[in-house]
């Protein structure tokens, strides 16, 4: 997740500073650049997973991305109008689906497909997870692991999202931005959370997306534990 902030000339090299530990032979098949929405990231592929890994947001494009963020209206891209998603993080995704699956095209056969973010990348991750399982039936299931993930749509959405992909959400401490969109909105996030608490992980109830007794019952939050 932290190699999407590398620069292209760092990823097609493979030798920027979050690349260069424990990831010998890893390859990069090509990059998704979205210059218009600061949208940012990469695919590629190892020995046995192809990786698809997206940036979050970023200092040069905070005001994009923030207006982004802020664009909590739901809408209903699929066939099945009850699952509702944000539509800005629903307009990234797409706008960069394009380019992900012509290079998964282009990708060897790996038994695993594993998709990767922080924070906005995050949201994307997700969606563009579910998008590609819904392109074609993958076993084992697309497998995310994310971030910092703020809320991406209703409890329809994270229930479906259970039938279709794996996600371990991991939430630092006390981390504000996961409680975004509130749930008031109608918001909610789909299992399976993964919470950073007292230096040390707990894995939370896998049938709740929201299980009080990990973040979800914080109140103090902090953006610093953003990170």
């Amino acid at each position: 997740s932290a190699a999407s902030h590398c620069s292209p000339q760092e990823l097609w090299a493979w030798n920027c500073t979050h690349c260069i530990n424990g990831t010998a032979g890893f390859r990069v098949l090509g990059l998704l650049d979205d210059p218009e929405m600061q949208g940012f990231g990469y695919v590629g592929y190892d020995d046995d997973t192809v990786v698809i890994s997206y940036r979050g947001s970023i200092w040069a494009g905070w005001a994009i991305n923030y207006v982004q963020d802020l664009r909590i209206k739901k809408v209903t891209p699929w066939n099945d109008t009850s699952l509702e998603v944000h539509e800005g993080f629903y307009t990234m995704c797409a706008r960069m689906q394009p380019t992900v699956l012509d290079l998964l095209a282009q990708a060897p056969n790996r038994p695993n497909l594993v998709l990767t973010g922080h924070s906005l990348g995050a949201s994307i991750a997700v969606l563009a997870a579910l998008n590609i399982s819904m392109e074609r039936d993958y076993l084992p299931r697309p497998l995310v692991y994310d971030f910092g993930q703020p809320r991406v749509g209703n409890d329809a959405l994270s229930s479906f999202l259970t039938t279709k992909i794996d996600i371990f959400r991991v939430v630092n401490q006390h981390d504000i931005v996961p409680h975004f969109p509130q749930e008031v909105l109608g918001y909610r996030h789909a299992p399976t959370e993964v919470w950073w608490i007292n230096g040390t992980y707990k894995v939370c109830n896998s049938s709740l997306g929201e299980d009080p007794s990990c973040s979800d019952g914080v109140i103090d939050l902090h953006p610093h534990d953003h990170g």
